[in-house]
This record gives C-alpha cells, sequence and structure tokens, in this order.
C-alpha cells in the first residue's frame, strides 16, 4: 500500500468523523477517478470492512494501533468514494493527453518510462500512476505525442518527449 495512502506518525489521534481527511481542493473542483481506481478503492473498502469484523469477533483490544489504522482508512476510502466522480477514460480525438490517459515519455538521457494521468487519490508513482493534479501531471495534460514538455521533476527541471498517448495500457517494456 503506498504511503500516500497511511499515517503512521499519529497512532494516538482520535478519529473525528466531522473532519475531512483528504487532501484540500480548490472550490468547485471535482475530485476524479478511473474506472479502475474506484473499483480498487471499493475492494479495499470491503477488505477493510472484513477485517475490522474480525477484529471485533476477536479482541480489538489485542491491537489497539491497526484498529484505529483500519478505521482511519475506512473513513478515508469511505470519504474518497463518497466525493470523487468517476471519469470515462476515453481516447481525444486529436490525441492529447487527458485524464486516464497513458502517456510514454523519454527524458534528457534517454530513459523512457510510461506513466497513467489519474485522480489524486489513485496517485502512486511507484505504480506509474501520476495525478493530474501534480506539476508533473499539468505540464502533460493537453499535449500530444512529439511534444516536449519542460517539467519540475523531484531532482530539478527537466526537459521530456511525449511519446505517444493512449486510452489503454501499453504492453509491457
Amino acid at each position: 500500500m503506498s504511503k500516500a495512502f497511511t499515517k503512521e506518525n499519529d497512532e494516538g489521534a482520535g478519529l473525528d468523523s466531522t473532519a475531512s481527511i483528504l487532501p484540500r481542493t480548490a472550490a468547485g473542483e471535482t475530485r476524479y477517478l478511473t474506472p479502475e481506481g474506484a473499483g480498487g478503492l471499493r475492494a479495499e473498502l470491503a477488505r477493510l470492512s472484513e477485517e475490522r469484523s474480525i477484529m471485533r469477533v476477536g479482541d480489538a483490544r489485542s491491537d489497539p494501533p491497526r484498529a484505529r489504522e483500519i478505521e482511519r482508512r475506512l473513513q478515508k476510502v469511505t470519504e474518497i468514494l463518497d466525493s470523487a466522480a468517476v471519469a470515462p477514460v476515453e481516447a481525444d480525438a486529436a490525441g492529447r493527453v487527458l485524464f486516464g490517459a497513458w502517456v510514454a515519455i523519454e527524458d534528457e538521457e534517454g530513459a523512457r518510462r510510461t506513466y497513467r494521468i489519474v485522480g489524486p487519490d489513485e496517485a502512486d508513482a511507484r505504480e506509474r500512476r501520476i495525478s493530474a493534479s501534480s506539476p508533473f501531471g499539468r505540464a502533460l495534460i493537453g499535449r500530444k505525442a512529439g511534444d516536449q514538455v519542460t517539467v519540475e521533476l523531484p531532482r530539478g527541471i527537466s526537459t521530456i518527449t511525449l511519446l505517444s498517448v493512449s486510452s489503454e495500457e501499453p504492453p509491457g517494456p
């Protein structure tokens, strides 16, 4: 599970059911999920609910940190699913990068990588999912294959070439 979905440093914190635990969005901004991201979150919700039920049948007092972690994650996943819109993934007739698109890029050193543009709640760079609202994602939205894009990466500013844009995951490396 991505560290973006866990909070390991506040084990003793209580839950406030009225407080949002999602990252803030701009007023009127819609949170989007891909259909696969929404399905993954629904499956996680079911798994966590089952785990919570098992702990209740057993003795949740035997592992209070885990019980709190499950409750926090259940609250977060429920809030994401309740507040997000599932966006259909469609190919752009002009071949531009849209939400849900798969993009193949090449960096200045010639390294090639493939990423999917997703919502902030399903972003995980290790899984090749980049948030559309991140600097990298924003730099790619609306671009087409062949475009060179200057992006700010953790290691500094880099120029990448957009090799391809697809609504379906390209075959493996």
